[in-house]
């Protein structure tokens, strides 16, 4: 069960801080509970919110929410309840804030661009000189400027078509040739598993 405690306020906070700073005897000691599981604690003068709570497992962990005072009381409060309506549902707030970090790490490394480059740098190696400066010219001209830091995974083929199309309109060579890498390095990225297959 969450820990009953009075509610914090910013002033208790404040004395707290000062009596751990050395600069006043009055105020309570850290770690100073808001109720809910919240509770700021002191490690070496640097002051950090932590949400103490059970996962639906039934197992007990703590949750970091922030420095303070960059996340203000307020902020963390607001911020455990967001952690409350998840346990709620069944989910344990720090394995999906693990997963939305993973994700967003896996988006930034699952772009296009950089599928263009691997599948470039495997190709290039066996290509003549005239053969690589258009590809590259239809990669790097093209493809990467309109999808590069898309991910990879996200990409349809309508939006590829319609780069295809203007072009064609211009260069049907190129055209043909970006068709060609466009479908090679999605393949990639399919190979590296960011993007299911079909």
């Amino acid at each position: 069960m969450p820990r009953t405690a009075k509610p914090l306020t910013n002033t208790e906070i404040e004395h707290a801080i000062r009596r751990a700073e050395g600069k006043s005897k009055k105020g309570r000691s850290f770690p100073l509970w808001d109720g809910q599981g919240l509770h700021l604690i002191n490690r070496a003068r640097r002051f950090h919110w932590r949400l103490k709570y059970v996962r639906p497992d039934g197992r007990e962990n703590r949750l970091a929410l922030g420095p303070y005072p960059s996340v203000s009381l307020a902020e963390a409060r607001s911020a455990v309840e967001t952690a409350r309506r998840q346990i709620r549902q069944g989910i344990d707030p720090a394995a999906s804030r693990k997963a939305e970090k993973q994700e967003a790490e896996r988006a930034v490394t699952a772009t296009f661009a950089k599928f263009a480059k691997q599948w470039l740098a495997i190709k290039s190696p066996g290509w003549a000189e005239s053969t690589r400066r258009k590809q590259e010219l239809v990669v790097n001209g093209y493809l990467v400027p309109a999808l590069g830091k898309r991910d990879a995974r996200d990409i349809i083929s309508r939006e590829v078509v319609a780069i295809l199309r203007k072009m064609d309109a211009a260069t049907p060579a190129l055209a043909r040739k970006a068709a060609g890498a466009a479908q090679a390095i999605i393949r990639l990225a399919i190979t590296e598993g960011a993007r299911e297959d079909g």
